[in-house]
Parts: C-alpha cells; sequence; structure tokens
C-alpha cells in the first residue's frame, strides 16, 4: 500500500568517549536517510562539517536546526546524553546521562516523531 513510514528519532546509546557505535551506524547505507545531529560547538568547525559530510548525513544538534529537520520530516539521530554522559564512561557499566536531556522528547511529542532508543 501507500502506507507513509513514520518519522523516527534514533536516541542513540552509549554515548562514550569515542561513539564508537555512533560511528558506525553514521557511515552505514541502511542510515543513509537519517539526518545525524552533532553538537552545534562540533559542527562549526569547518574541517569536522565537511568530514562529516563526506562520510554521512549531518546536522546541528541545536534546537532551531533540529527543529527544522523535524518540520521538514526527515528521521534523526542523537546520542541525547551529550558530554555528560561521554564522561561517564565505564569499561563495566553501562550509565545514561538523560535526567536534565528531556527537550528532544519534548520535541519528539510536539511533531508525532516516534522515539527508537537504539543501543550501538
Amino acid at each position: 500500500g501507500d502506507e507513509k513510514k513514520k518519522q523516527t528519532f534514533y536516541a542513540i546509546h552509549p554515548h562514550g568517549a569515542f561513539c564508537i557505535g555512533w560511528s558506525i551506524l553514521f557511515v552505514s547505507p541502511e542510515m543513509s536517510h537519517v539526518r545525524f545531529c552533532f553538537s552545534p560547538i562540533l559542527f562549526q568547525s569547518p574541517f569536522f562539517r565537511l568530514f562529516s559530510r563526506c562520510a554521512g548525513n549531518p546536522g546541528s544538534a541545536a534546537k532551531p536546526d533540529m527543529i527544522k529537520y523535524m518540520k521538514n520530516g526527515e528521521d534523526l539521530a542523537l546520542p541525547p546524553g551529550g558530554f555528560e554522559e561521554a564522561t561517564l564512561t565505564s569499561p563495566s557499566v553501562d550509565r545514561v546521562y538523560i535526567k536534565k536531556r528531556a527537550g528532544f522528547i519534548k520535541l519528539c511529542l510536539k511533531y508525532g516523531i516516534a522515539v527508537r532508543p537504539t543501543y550501538a
């Protein structure tokens, strides 16, 4: 049928210091339709932007940019724990820093986007 695929937000965990799972997903052909949102500070770097555009479909995680992507109907990916979660890295325990990171959930609810927790 003509069923429209539901817009999806991939909440990627763990963030980690090197984001290896995130990196593998970013260059994966199966995820080429997904806009991977990076810290606005990283995304301001011309070198980072150029490199990431060569490898995948990057975007800024700044709130106005996220809203624009959502309104455009794009699927998105983000490690929502950010820097704080990256610094909680432990080889023996997985930890999520989400307590003060609910903005993406509010936006997904507002725009009717499915949230898919993803362990990578």
